[in-house]
């Protein structure tokens, strides 16, 4: 039988017996198939994967894999980070009497808050509502109160809980009031976080003083496990209606900064909130939904200490009672006081199956800030790409002739595409959705080993045909 002569563009499906020197099979038998019809396959099948898989990826279908990939990145991310200006003093019963009640109540905040402000704080974060059960005297209530009239308003934050109950009693004007308003906001408003009710409160002796709430939590109720997918994902704007309001956590990046909530732009489509001007500008990158996704990484980077340090044991003086690392910590800081308990743990970290509180995430969220190590998905254009790299070398990987170096070179590919992935997250903090790229690996070792493999070159192969001419045995 004769053949074309295009031996250098048939890829042919060979026996296993070695080809002898001459280029003769001992045996099997060859059939073979033109490069290029192999190659429109290849990019039909990976293109139409990779359409149908980032539509769906688009839509949320994936959120789940996104997630615990981004687990597995920031789990394994051990680029330098820097040092942010954020403490976390956990409330936690130690079982030795240190505080008066659990919770702590109004005379145990009291001395904490007053200790800690004499090491001058740049602001003081009280994550748990201090709001007691009736039949908390007023007088241990005014102990907290006086401990609040002798600091500067602009340095103590104090937390509330809402939530979003529409069939419920609409939230009071003046209830509303004491969150404050962002009012530089442009984009559509939808996708933040809706509450219709306060959940929990300070008091209102301390509201008066402290007025500038920011909210810790907003109870969606059924819709929670929706749009809170990702624990690690928390929210920095709630809307009322239209009025848009900081969370806990924005709330005192907005203090450190200084800056008045005029300074304070919130562009939902272009995806940021600055807080200041200028070279001092602080850019955060959220969702569409005004949401933060925290760096579990900078959890190490964080100090952490018990808040029983802030009670005095045999000393007339905190500070002459606290070690130079802690008044280091301590001194021109965010300090923020949580409830970080057996029970309030309750968060899965990717890592070392630990668990942390919502206090302490509200610390790493705000590390995050500081030390800029966001997380963001790669530009589109990036990640379009990538993908047509993969293209690429899934087209050069079809002429490989064997098919166990077509494995082999496979799985090299796929270690490459992970650790590239992972170099490209530890030192920017981007990263690419993992399904498309995997389609497209996954399409070049199905078309790889189901189609014909390519024909070694031959030294009898004779010269190319003339148009119009064949040759016969």
């Amino acid at each position: 039988g004769g053949y074309s002569g295009q031996s250098d563009l048939a890829l042919c499906t060979m026996s296993e017996h070695p080809w002898e020197p001459g280029g003769r099979a001992v045996s099997g038998t060859q059939s073979c198939m033109p490069v290029l019809p192999k190659a429109v396959i290849f990019l039909t099948i990976a293109c139409t994967m990779a359409y149908f898989l980032d539509r769906e990826e688009r839509r949320g279908g994936f959120d789940t894999v996104d997630s615990q990939y981004r687990s597995w990145l920031m789990a394994n991310s051990e680029a330098e980070i820097l040092e942010p200006s954020v403490t976390f003093l956990a409330l936690d019963d130690p079982g030795e009497r240190v505080f008066d009640t659990w919770p702590p109540g109004p005379v145990d905040y009291s001395i904490m808050v007053d200790n800690l402000s004499k090491n001058d704080p740049r602001v003081i974060a009280v994550a748990p509502v201090l709001g007691w059960r009736e039949g908390v005297d007023d007088i241990l209530i005014s102990s907290m109160r006086s401990v609040l009239l002798r600091l500067d308003r602009e340095q103590v934050l104090l937390g509330a809980e809402l939530l979003q109950n529409p069939a419920g009693e609409m939230i009071r004007p003046s209830t509303l009031s004491l969150f404050p308003q962002l009012e530089n906001v442009t984009g559509d408003r939808s996708q933040i976080p809706e509450f219709t009710q306060v959940g929990a409160l300070p008091e209102p002796a301390l509201t008066a003083i402290s007025p500038n709430l920011g909210f810790t939590r907003i109870d969606l109720g059924d819709t929670e496990a929706k749009r809170e997918r990702d624990s690690f994902t928390v929210p920095l704007l709630g809307r009322h209606g239209q009025r848009v309001v900081p969370s806990f956590i924005l709330m005192a990046m907005i203090k450190e900064a200084g800056v008045g909530l005029d300074g304070v732009q919130v562009s939902l489509d272009g995806r940021s909130i600055k807080i200041g001007e200028g070279e001092r500008g602080l850019d955060i990158p959220i969702d569409s939904g005004g949401r933060l996704r925290v760096h579990t990484g900078i959890r190490t980077a964080i100090s952490k200490y018990n808040a029983d340090i802030l009670f005095l044991v045999g000393a007339d003086d905190i500070r002459d009672q606290l070690t130079d690392e802690q008044k280091s910590a301590l001194l021109s800081r965010i300090v923020i006081l949580g409830i970080d308990d057996e029970i309030a743990r309750t968060i899965d970290l990717p890592k070392d199956d630990e668990k942390i509180s919502q206090a302490e995430l509200f610390a790493m969220a705000i590390a995050t800030i500081q030390a800029k190590r966001f997380i963001q998905r790669v530009p589109t254009l990036v990640e379009y790409g990538a993908w047509a790299a993969l293209l690429g070398i899934g087209l050069l990987m079809l002429r490989l002739r064997r098919k166990r170096r077509v494995v082999m070179w496979w799985g090299v590919l796929l270690i490459l595409y992970f650790v590239g992935n992972l170099i490209l997250f530890q030192y920017t903090g981007q990263w690419i959705p993992l399904v498309v790229p995997l389609g497209i690996i996954a399409s070049i070792l199905l078309v790889a080993l189901v189609l014909p493999a390519p024909r070694p070159k031959r030294d009898d192969d004779p010269a190319p045909l003339e148009s119009g001419t064949t040759t016969t045995s």
